[in-house]
């Protein structure tokens, strides 16, 4: 037997082979509900995985065996871009319940969280919106089906997947439906089962501090998910467990404004309000929805994250003012900037021209405004302390085209701006075709996707010439958030 499938019995993986036309290739996770496998589905010639419950009151009640199989069901009818779709479901002969899933290959945000720990790099406000937006949708999907809504109950970083590039999936996937609570069917959750993770779990659905939960017949809500929702949004802004957030003298969420990464002071206050009303230790208290509670936490409303989403298709479109712009009050005196329009893309590999435009550059000095003060007075939020999204800055040497050149970030990710000599234009750099014109009434862009993998963009309303470049696998979801001019 292949070692991989050692934990396996030798029963299960016959059932599968069988009745199931089903390989077992080796287990992805486990845990207090039962352990998930990768397959081969022969039929389909696809992967899958496999989740084989351990619940012993399944295996000894054909009731509710058959009510799992009701509520799986149901759970294999939700069709959501960002819900992992289940597909099949069955019983081994010796009572234990299985079920198909889609095979989602990448990683989960319990896994970044730990990364960027040991980096010590909190995540930016962006960087977790971006991340949770799919997921919200998702869950407000779920919350509101009339009465085949559905309760995940287990909202934690784990159960939150983030697909690789190559996946074809469409952002974060939410997860691990195991054990949910349908409205329209009495729940196998009401038998008394312990489901949930305890610090993520909400307070009227037990002990936050971890202890066991109080009482059997917890139902759950929508308000209780958007509760755990809202600790993993805490905990990528703060690097933090959330039990640490909790006030001994009120039980509830402690949230104060010196927790968070740097942000606009305005920015800060909306966040700081939108977590405390979310964590709010009463449900009624809490936003109807969870994209209601993002929306609030957001500095873009949601009317300009909608003129956002939309694809860059001519010449001198408009773009949204940003927020930074519409604020007087930051925590530094830098000039206002406005945020490039959303451009939806797939990043590759890398293209060739940037040597010709970094030739000779040398990356061995630290940063330093002094070596690039003319590119540290007009980019403030890009290369000032550790740079835009705490890519940290290097210096470069200059060329007979460029007066000064720094990088912030690393040969995977990063950006570069150059200013350029009096011999040297963007357009020198840019190719001719698909460069677009762009314009929020204020200021005007050069705006070039070179390759799939590297964006070029020209401000064209400063007394200088510059032009920046953004590279790597997010490249060009990375250029349009920029506060370039």
């Amino acid at each position: 037997m292949n070692d991989d499938r050692r934990d396996l019995k030798q029963s299960f993986i016959d059932h599968l082979d069988f009745k199931e036309d089903t390989h077992v290739l080796r287990p992805l996770g486990n845990g207090g509900m039962g352990t998930v496998y990768l397959v081969n589905r022969r039929s389909l010639d696809r992967l899958e995985a496999i989740k084989i419950l351990a619940v012993d009151d399944l295996k000894s009640s054909a009731e509710l065996r058959q009510r799992f199989i009701r509520e799986i069901r149901m759970l294999g009818s939700l069709r959501h871009p960002n819900i992992v779709r289940v597909n099949h479901c069955g019983v081994f002969p010796e009572g234990v319940p299985y079920f198909f899933m889609d095979y989602v290959e990448g990683t989960d945000l319990r896994h970044l969280i730990t990364e960027r720990k040991s980096q010590g790099i909190k995540f930016t406000l962006e960087e977790s919106l971006d991340l949770l937006w799919p997921i919200a949708k998702a869950l407000d999907y779920l919350h509101h089906r009339g009465k085949n809504s559905v309760i995940h109950r287990d909202i934690k970083p784990a159960n939150i997947l983030i697909p690789n590039e190559s996946s074809g999936y469409p952002g974060a996937m939410l997860t691990d439906f195991g054990i949910s609570i349908s409205h329209d069917i009495t729940s196998i959750t009401q038998t008394g089962f312990y489901v949930g993770t305890p610090k993520y779990m909400a307070p009227e659905l037990g002990s936050s501090d971890g202890a066991t939960p109080n009482g059997t017949g917890m139902s759950g809500s929508a308000k209780s998910d958007g509760y755990s929702f809202a600790l993993i949004l805490l905990e990528l802004l703060t690097l933090t467990s959330p039990k640490n957030f909790i006030d001994p003298a009120t039980g509830a969420i402690d949230v104060s404004e010196s927790q968070f990464p740097p942000m606009q002071i305005d920015d800060r206050r909306r966040l700081v309000a939108a977590l405390q009303q979310e964590l709010s230790n009463v449900p009624a208290r809490r936003f109807a929805t969870c994209s209601d509670f993002l929306d609030a936490a957001s500095p873009i409303s949601p009317a300009q994250r909608s003129e956002n989403a939309s694809a860059l298709s001519v010449n001198d479109e408009t773009l949204p003012e940003s927020v930074h712009m519409n604020s007087s009050s930051v925590d530094t005196p830098v000039r206002a900037h406005t945020s490039l329009k959303k451009i939806t893309a797939l990043i590759g590999a890398g293209s060739t021209l940037v040597a010709s435009l970094f030739a000779g550059a040398s990356w061995l000095r630290s940063s330093n405004d002094s070596q690039y003060p003319d590119i540290a007075a007009e980019f403030p939020q890009l290369v000032g302390n550790k740079g835009w999204r705490d890519h940290p800055c290097k210096t470069g040497s200059s060329t007979d085209k460029i007066s000064q050149l720094v990088e912030c970030g690393n040969s995977n990710e990063g950006y570069a701006i150059a200013k350029l000599s009096s011999t040297g234009s963007w357009s020198d750099f840019m190719p001719e075709e698909d460069i677009r014109t762009l314009s929020n009434g204020k200021c005007k862009i050069k705006f070039s996707k070179v390759s799939d993998s590297e964006v070029f963009i020209a401000p064209l309303d400063l007394t200088e010439n510059y032009l920046i470049k953004v590279w790597g696998a997010q490249a060009a979801e990375e250029s349009v958030n920029m506060p370039i001019c």
